[in-house]
């Protein structure tokens, strides 16, 4: 053999060692940049599930907190209407006791001493006042007894309302 055919059989020797170490090379590379992206993605894929479980816990969890809210306040409307019956209830049975003459009111008061002589407008002895009672008329009793219904229903729905926003408070803040 010449050496011209030697050097010809090595060059294709050569060129097929590199055009194989080339395919091989091609095909790792390739393969790693797959399996590279696989993991990437797999990663991604994996993120997404844990944030997209995340917001469902968390709207689950808010969901569950407003329908507490809620049977909170329908609690809270039910026992402010049951108070507001009772006070009204309470009102009512005073008026009529007050009304038939069952039960009177009365306020303290001080009166001129009966043996002593009544004071003119200008001087003024309280020496001679004694404590007493005086009852109020019919008129007055009512309109004590209305006023102080009015005041027992403004303080019911205050403390209705304290306790309403105490539970809407805690539901913000949640």
């Amino acid at each position: 053999m010449t050496t011209e055919i030697k050097a010809l059989i090595a060059l294709l020797v050569l060129s097929a060692f590199v055009g194989y170490t080339a395919v091989v090379g091609w095909w790792f590379y390739a393969d790693g940049v797959g399996t590279e992206r696989a993991r990437w993605t797999k990663k991604d894929r994996d993120d997404t599930a844990a944030a997209a479980n995340q917001i469902v816990e968390h709207e689950a969890a808010r969901r569950k907190q407003r329908t507490d809210y809620e049977v909170n306040i329908v609690a809270l409307t039910g026992i402010y209407e049951n108070k507001l019956k009772e006070k009204d209830r309470e009102a009512t049975a005073l008026l009529a006791r007050v009304r038939t003459g069952s039960q009177r009111l009365f306020i303290d008061a001080k009166c001129p001493d009966s043996g002593a002589v009544v004071p003119g407008p200008s001087t003024t002895n309280s020496d001679t006042d004694v404590a007493g009672r005086a009852e109020l008329s019919g008129q007055a009793a009512e309109f004590l007894i209305s006023e102080a219904a009015r005041a027992n229903k403004i303080t019911e729905k205050l403390t209705a309302l304290q306790t309403e926003h105490s539970a809407l408070f805690k539901f913000c803040k949640g």
